[in-house]
């Protein structure tokens, strides 16, 4: 695994690990939220464990780098070897009508998002919000650069027939929460 580490870490120093988190923290956090589609529980117990791997990486061998990509994709394969289940979906909808003005406005578009299997969702988030080639997500996820392509071209025609009228990134933009002091 070569990656690179922010700028202020340096490779081998005890403290890179922390320099990470404070440095790339938000944006993994950020992906996680995505593809739960805004589910945090999950999203921060992936979290946390994204950053278990990351300090046994570091552990196992001082020179291994990091940054916001490395991270990002340990902390999608993480949601993607979690099992389904499927009623945790149907549970996870938002009601417009039991939730305030402000949800309610964006409930179809998560619903819409959350409607897409999760190996999709993933595919779609890397490929449109990380920018992520075919090649790269197919090589991370383990698949194929055809299965990929259909993938993002279903997902994308779910979203186009949900009638939500907003890019993927737009879509994927109202799932995203933040750690505030006391979460982080």
């Amino acid at each position: 695994m070569t990656l690179s580490v922010p700028q202020g870490a340096v490779v081998g120093h005890p403290d890179r690990l922390l320099v990470c988190f404070d440095a790339i923290g938000t944006h993994v956090f950020a992906a996680l939220c995505r593809v739960t589609v805004g589910d945090l529980a999950t999203s921060e117990r992936l979290f946390i464990e994204t950053f278990r791997l990351a300090r046994r990486a570091v552990a196992a061998d001082q020179d291994v780098e990091l940054d916001r990509g490395s991270l990002v994709s340990t902390a999608v394969l993480a949601y993607l070897s979690e099992p389904d289940h499927p009623q945790a979906v149907e549970a996870s909808r938002l009601d417009p009508v039991e939730i305030g003005w402000t949800q309610a406005r964006w409930a179809p578009t998560l619903n819409s998002l959350r409607d897409l299997d999760r190996r999709s969702r993933v595919i779609l988030e890397l490929m449109e919000v990380e920018g992520l080639t075919s090649r790269a997500v197919a090589v991370l996820v383990g698949s194929t650069i055809e299965d990929v392509d259909d993938r993002c071209a279903a997902a994308h025609a779910h979203l186009a027939a949900s009638l939500i009228g907003e890019s993927p990134r737009q879509a994927f933009a109202h799932a995203e929460l933040w750690l505030d002091d006391e979460l982080r």
